[in-house]
């Protein structure tokens, strides 16, 4: 018969520093086991006319797509869906635009999923804000803003001028048709593919790459590329009265420009 091992101090340690570990290990698994299984979702719609002949629209918790429709009022179609219990919604029209709000119940924002397709009125001023969530636009005209707070911003096919601002993610922009165009990022990369020589490009990163890629052809530029501490590569044709002006800049990463 074998001898039962003495509880010594170490032992003892072991066991009261052990087992609520091993129990929040299971706890959590548990949990984790039962939110997967239990996904509750549902669907909202909202439609408004824009304000002041702007369509002003900002989220909160959710990713956001946007693009032009073929009416004329703001409508909005979002899916929401979280584990164990719907994730909360709310909208109001503003004087300064349409507010759409969403949360997770339970507190915790991986155990939930938000996103809004959001139609706006084709060629009225745009400006669109999502404080935490990816923005996604494709197909805007005229006036347009986009700008997050901590998510990427990806877009295509705009045209016009056109104002990009980003506090910590990506701003990727491809079949850019924008005579005037302004882009900040706080944190992250700015990539700007144009299709059309742009009259004003004004971009500026704190600690991220600039790329800005032009259309091939016979346009010259004033050029301004600068870098506190990365490389800054140019191939743009010079022309110092060009009507055409670049302006790009970085902090703390690399600018190139280019074709």
């Amino acid at each position: 018969m074998t001898a039962a091992m003495p509880m010594t101090p170490a032992r003892r340690v072991i066991l009261i520093l052990g087992v609520p570990a091993a129990l929040a290990v299971l706890a959590a698994g548990a949990y984790n086991a039962v939110a997967q299984t239990y996904q509750v979702g549902y669907h909202v719609h909202v439609s408004v006319p824009p304000s002041g002949q702007r369509a002003r629209v900002s989220v909160d918790n959710a990713d956001a797509t946007v693009r032009p429709g073929a009416g004329s009022r703001i409508v909005v179609d979002g899916t929401l869906r979280g584990s164990l219990a719907r994730p909360a919604f709310s909208w109001r029209p503003t004087a300064a635009g349409l507010d759409l709000h969403s949360s997770c119940r339970l507190g915790f924002s991986d155990s939930c999923t938000m996103a809004f397709e959001i139609s706006v009125p084709d060629g009225v001023p745009v400006a669109v804000t999502d404080a935490n969530g990816d923005l996604t636009a494709s197909g805007l005209r005229g006036q347009v803003t986009l700008s997050a707070g901590s998510g990427d911003i990806t877009a295509s096919g705009l045209s016009g001028s056109v104002w990009l601002s980003d506090g910590s993610g990506d701003i990727e922009v491809t079949g850019l048709a924008g005579a005037y165009v302004t882009g900040t990022e706080g944190s992250g990369d700015i990539t700007l593919t144009f299709t059309k020589v742009p009259r004003w490009v004004d971009v500026t990163a704190a600690s991220g790459d600039v790329t800005l890629i032009l259309p091939p052809g016979p346009a010259a530029y004033q050029v301004r590329a600068s870098s506190a501490s990365g490389d800054v590569s140019d191939s743009l044709k010079r022309q110092p009265l060009s009507p055409d002006i670049i302006v790009a800049s970085s902090g703390s990463g690399d600018v190139s420009i280019g074709y």
